[in-house]
């Protein structure tokens, strides 16, 4: 660097309010296993039921320095869904092709975040058909080690090719809500 520069640039650093730092302002943080879920529920005219995973993989681009969610990924294993009944899980794998489709996938496009409040918008692809979803979450907040992402939205079955299974001669409701509650430690 040229000696006559070398000044002007120390002070360019120091007027500007640049500081070197060695800490990400963006961060990639991981769902806690133990502590997070992914949920759908139904309804049929007999009965309503909720099926709960633990097994998700979920990945978020974390601001620290705006403390915004800039991106979301999450993953979960179709067998991995639990509704305590299990002729009602072996016939939900069943519907879902779950051998053919393992999982059911989401990644986000574009989060739109005001306060604690976010509109996530992107792909959710399910039964092998990717579609286009909206759906509103909270970040929370805890404390400095950990963050909370919860929210749910409607899905509908047969946007996905999926055919609403039948009990007793009545059809389940065509719309599942999938709901989720993921929480990341931060380090």
């Amino acid at each position: 660097m040229n000696k006559n520069l070398t000044p002007l640039f120390i002070f360019a650093l120091f007027t500007t309010g640049f500081t070197p730092t060695s800490e990400p302002v963006k961060v990639k943080l991981f769902a806690a296993r133990e502590a997070s879920t992914i949920s759908y529920s139904g309804t049929h005219p007999f009965h309503s039921w909720k099926a709960v995973s633990r097994d998700i993989n979920c990945v978020i681009t974390f601001n620290e320095l705006t403390r915004a969610v800039e991106t979301v990924a999450a993953s979960a294993k179709i067998i991995s869904f639990d509704s305590r009944n299990t002729n009602r899980d072996s016939h939900a794998l069943e519907v879902l092709d779950a051998l053919i489709y393992p999982k059911v996938n989401f990644t986000s496009s574009h989060i739109t975040q005001k306060d604690n409040s976010l509109i996530i918008n992107g792909n959710l692809n399910l039964h092998g058909i990717t579609r286009p979803v909206v759906m509103q979450a909270k970040l929370i907040s805890g404390s400095n080690e950990n963050i909370r992402i919860e929210g749910s939205f409607p899905v509908k079955l047969i946007d996905h090719k999926v055919k609403p299974p039948a009990l007793l001669g009545f059809r389940i409701a065509e719309e599942i809500v999938i709901s989720f509650d993921f929480v990341f430690k931060q380090n």
